[in-house]
């Protein structure tokens, strides 16, 4: 009986340092998920310090695309990953709609819609190009909002600087 006392002794000790060293999944996944925030501002960084006020949008766009592409998603959860696809996808597709509309002032700043989404703006699909442009920035803003509602629901809250 003493040795069984012994042995549980440091089992427990073991068993406690082993939880408390140990993350659970859903701080592996909020650490991920902040990483892809992270690295989107690296990306929006870099790309305002290359492509300033004066820049050329068709350049500008394809470097934020390139960009996001090359971010890992790997570590992050299936529902976060699809909609940070959706983003991908919604800002790929309205990013040459946007610069044949604005010509010179391009896409800079798309970043107005992020938080304003397609049905608050009360955008549907027009016909005009107005109305296509500014539908496909609202696209865009929902597709963000996706994504940082599902970072929410893993404990991340971005914030941008």
């Amino acid at each position: 009986m003493t040795k069984l006392r012994l042995l549980t002794i440091p089992f427990i000790l073991f068993s406690i340092f082993t939880l408390t060293a140990c993350e659970t999944q859903q701080q592996r996944y909020a650490k991920a998920i902040f990483s892809v925030f992270e690295q989107i501002d690296d990306v929006a960084k870099q790309r305002k310090e290359k492509y300033p006020e004066d820049f050329k949008p068709h350049e500008s766009n394809d470097f934020y695309y390139s960009g996001l592409n090359n971010i890992d998603l790997t570590k992050c959860p299936a529902d976060f990953q699809e909609a940070f696809l959706k983003y991908i996808s919604s800002f790929y597709k309205a990013k040459n709609l946007i610069e044949e509309y604005d010509n010179n002032a391009g896409f800079y700043k798309f970043t107005d819609v992020l938080s304003i989404g397609a049905s608050s703006l009360g955008l549907s699909n027009g016909s005009t190009r107005w109305d296509k442009k500014e539908t496909a920035r609202a696209t865009i803003g929902d597709a963000w909002l996706q994504l940082k509602q599902i970072a929410l629901r893993y404990g991340v809250q971005y914030k941008s600087e």
